[in-house]
This record gives structure tokens, C-alpha cells and sequence, in this order.
């Protein structure tokens, strides 16, 4: 059973003590504003064509083309698009303002059955490494929706102390193999620039448990392979929506990175109660074991503010010591003390104390883990949360949009056809009738999808 008191307080406080940090959202897009006002471009093309004068063997790659606002240009190879079996195919940029960094995404065909999904990043200091996101068979998929997040905390070692800072770099995109539609997810993690291996690709769809299906609704393939990412309220959480083809619906969740603090403190936790509960013989001395692991998170959780911490151990403590011995193994007892920190955290992040024991589309997600000689050693977890599903609009196979609100309760659909910019808003069952919005001379249509971002930005 969940305790809730105190729970504005520490509400407060963990918000405080975590010090979540983010940047602006963004589209995904060849193009990209930088934050001095110097205009960033991607190029495809042959190397002879885009870098003159060149003698050696011309193969497909990409450029990064900068244009400062002194008028001044330059144009920069992105590394290993240049290798003669690659073709470069679909591509994406986002600037991020806190650390002036613009990052790409692209897709390489590497020969006529295997592709690989790329993400590199450049700035002042130049390129960086680049990241094999996703590879496989020769799969369709659209540029990925770009988004980046941050978060600092405290780790102490005898009595050395150190900050960690993390950035996560999210990524969603569309795939249509032979079995279906797929919208897929991954973070990619960055600590104290480091990147973390073993992120994980995740099937959005596999996170919405319990959803209604529509009957008779159908989603357009430009609809399908339209989802949308964008930051939440405050900027440390994601909402997201898409469409579900099978179900015909659409989806939109949230999905929040736990803390460092906090996936450290889970990522340890598991392997401690295992170990206890062995030691002491957990099914005779149950209450002994409970204790055991309380004082244990109030150890491992040196970092965490005394509330905080005090608060999590009490709510693993009422797990463990109300458990029943002859239904659960301790393994199974172990993860489910993991998942309750992370879930609980996560909504005293927020202000919401939901039903931890599996609710509607409330799901943790193991998204990787550091390793160092002799094995894995500290996990990182994400939360998602169902927000809502709605049918599928009606939509033409025409160029689409989705445009969200910062809840994530709220969106818009924008599609171009005959010239007009043509849109439905979401209602609290389904959708408005159609609306047209109609270009003219000081409004092209950039203009009008920026006025749809403007509307839904506001709710």
C-alpha cells in the first residue's frame, strides 16, 4: 500500500535536489537555427558536387553547410557518410541551444539489404563520435523527431565526491517492416559525456496496454508515419503521440528518464535485496529482511535529500514486510521494489501519486546499463504513462503534421492539399469536422503550420 503523506513537500524537493535541466524543443528538419543566428543546412550529393576540386573516388555522402551571419560560410564532411558502399538516404538536424550543439540523424543504406540509422553531433570543439543507433535489414523509416533533455546529481565514493552530468538525446521515428507499422523510441545517454552502450529500441505500441480498439477507423500512411515528440511542462518529461494502425486509434503517453540519483539507487537495489533476503533466510524472518533493506536504501541513497530518501525506503519497507512468501520469489520481489522507487519518484517529480501495481499504461522500461570490468554496474530507467487514446482521424494521403500540446492531452492534425493547409483539433471524444486555413500574400503556408504550433503550444 502507497503512502502519500507529505507528498507536496517532497514534491517540491525532488524537483529541487534532482536539478533537472532541458532544452527548447525543435522540429526535425534539414535546417536548423543556430543560437548566434548562423543557419544551418544538410546537403546530399555526390563529393565531387559538393566539395569542388575534389580528385578521389566520388561516392554519396553528406555536408553540413554553416552560414554565419558575417555573410562567411563553410561547409564541413560529416564523418563516415563518405565510405563507397554507403548511399545516404534520410536525414534530420536539431540545434540545441544549452550546449550549442547541432546533432544529425541520417540514414545510411549500407548495400542492398542492411541500412543503419546514425546520430552524430558537431560544435565548438567539432565532431563528434558517431553512434550506430539502429541497423537491420533494408527497412523503410521517416527522419527521426529529436529531442534533448538533461539532468545533474551528486555520487560519492569514500569521501570523494563528484557531479554527474547526463544528457539524453530522445529519438522517435517511424518503421514499416513486412509484420506492420512500428514507432520506435530510443534515448540515447550521454554522462559526463560518455556515451552509456546498450541503449534500447523501444516499440511505443508495446506500452499501451489496455487500449480500446476502434472499429472502422483507418490511418492514412502519411498519418501512420507522422509521430510526434516534444518536451512536457517544465521540460523534464516527453509527451508523445502516434498512430496505431492496427488498433486504429492514436495514441499519446509521456515518458520520463529517472533521475541519476534515483536509476543508480534502483540499479543497485535489486542485487541488495537478493543477497539480503538469501542471507536471512527471507520467508522465515520477513520482518528482519524488510528492515534490513530499509536501512540498505537509506545507504545507498546517501545523495538523495533526507526526505526523499526516508520516504523511499519506508514505501519498499511496507512492500517487502506485507509480501506474501509463498506467492512471490524473491527475484520477482526484488523487481518490484526496483520498479516502486523509480514509479514513485517519478510521480513526486510530477505532483502524482498513481496506482503502482501495473495501472493503465503506466509501465518502467530498463533502457540500458553501464558496464565496467566485472559486469553491468548501475541501471538507467525510464516511466511511461498513457495518457489517452482517441480513434484515428480521417486524413487524406497527403503531406500530415501532428502537432501536440505541452500535456500531451491535446493535439492538432494539419495536412496540405490543393494549396490550403486543412486541420482538425481534438475533442474530448474524438475530433473536430475539418477546418482550411488558405495562403495569401503575407501568409504561405510555413506561416499557417506555425500558427497551428502557436495555437496548441498555448493549451
Amino acid at each position: 500500500m502507497l503512502r502519500s503523506k507529505t507528498l507536496t513537500t517532497l514534491s517540491a524537493t525532488l524537483a529541487l535536489f534532482l536539478g533537472v535541466l532541458v532544452s527548447p524543443p525543435a522540429s526535425s528538419q534539414n535546417m536548423a537555427l543556430g543560437g548566434h543566428g548562423e543557419i544551418y543546412q544538410l546537403l546530399i550529393g555526390s563529393k565531387s558536387e559538393l566539395f569542388p576540386g575534389w580528385k578521389g573516388q566520388d561516392t554519396p555522402v553528406l555536408a553540413l553547410d554553416i552560414s554565419h551571419q558575417d555573410g562567411t560560410r563553410a561547409r564541413l564532411l560529416v564523418p563516415e557518410t563518405d565510405r563507397a558502399q554507403d548511399t545516404e538516404a534520410i536525414s534530420a538536424l536539431f540545434y540545441e541551444e544549452v550546449s550549442e550543439t547541432i546533432f544529425l540523424v541520417w540514414d545510411s543504406r549500407v548495400n542492398n539489404i542492411h541500412s543503419v540509422l546514425n546520430l552524430a553531433s558537431y560544435n565548438s570543439e567539432g565532431w563528434s563520435e558517431v553512434i550506430q543507433v539502429r541497423g537491420g535489414w533494408l527497412t523503410p523509416r521517416t527522419a527521426p523527431r529529436i529531442a534533448v533533455t538533461r539532468d545533474r546529481h551528486e555520487t560519492t565514493t569514500g569521501a570523494t565526491s563528484e557531479t554527474v552530468h547526463r544528457t539524453y538525446i530522445h529519438l522517435l521515428w517511424w518503421e514499416g517492416p513486412d509484420s506492420g507499422d512500428e514507432i520506435l523510441y530510443t534515448p540515447i545517454l550521454l554522462e559526463n559525456g560518455r556515451r552509456i552502450e546498450n541503449h534500447a529500441v523501444i516499440r511505443l505500441g508495446d506500452l499501451i496496454s489496455g487500449s480500446d480498439e476502434f472499429e472502422g477507423a483507418s490511418v492514412s500512411e502519411a498519418l501512420a508515419q507522422t509521430p510526434s515528440l516534444r518536451l512536457g511542462p517544465g521540460g523534464e518529461t516527453l509527451v508523445v503521440g502516434f498512430s496505431d494502425t492496427a488498433r486504429g486509434s492514436m495514441h499519446f503517453m509521456e515518458i520520463r528518464p529517472a533521475s541519476g540519483n534515483i536509476s543508480n539507487l534502483a540499479g543497485g537495489l535489486g542485487n541488495h535485496i537478493v543477497d539480503i533476503g538469501y542471507a536471512l533466510s527471507w520467508r522465515d524472518n520477513q520482518l528482519s529482511f524488510a528492515t534490513a533493506v530499509r536501512e540498505d536504501v537509506h545507504r545507498l541513497g546517501e545523495n538523495l535529500h533526507p526526505s526523499i530518501r526516508s520516504f523511499l525506503a519506508r514505501e519498499v519497507f511496507y512492500l517487502l514486510s506485507e509480501a506474501s512468501p509463498q506467492e512471490i520469489s524473491l527475484e520477482e520481489l526484488a523487481e518490484q521494489a526496483q520498479n516502486l522507487m523509480i514509479e514513485s519518484s517519478a510521480d513526486l517529480l510530477s505532483g502524482r501519486l498513481t496506482n503502482l501495481s501495473g495501472g493503465l499504461g503506466n509501465h518502467i522500461v530498463d533502457i540500458g546499463f553501464r558496464s565496467e570490468a566485472g559486469g553491468p554496474v548501475g541501471g538507467y530507467f525510464l516511466t511511461s504513462r498513457h495518457i489517452r487514446s482517441l480513434p484515428a482521424p480521417i486524413t487524406p494521403e497527403a503531406p500530415t503534421s501532428l502537432y501536440l500540446s505541452a500535456t500531451g492531452s491535446e493535439a492538432i492534425v494539419a495536412w496540405e492539399e490543393e494549396g490550403h493547409l486543412h486541420y482538425m483539433e481534438t475533442t474530448t471524444e474524438g475530433w473536430t469536422d475539418p477546418a482550411s486555413l488558405v495562403p495569401g500574400a503575407d501568409l504561405d503556408l510555413s506561416t499557417l503550420h506555425q500558427v497551428l504550433r502557436q495555437r496548441i503550444s498555448n493549451r
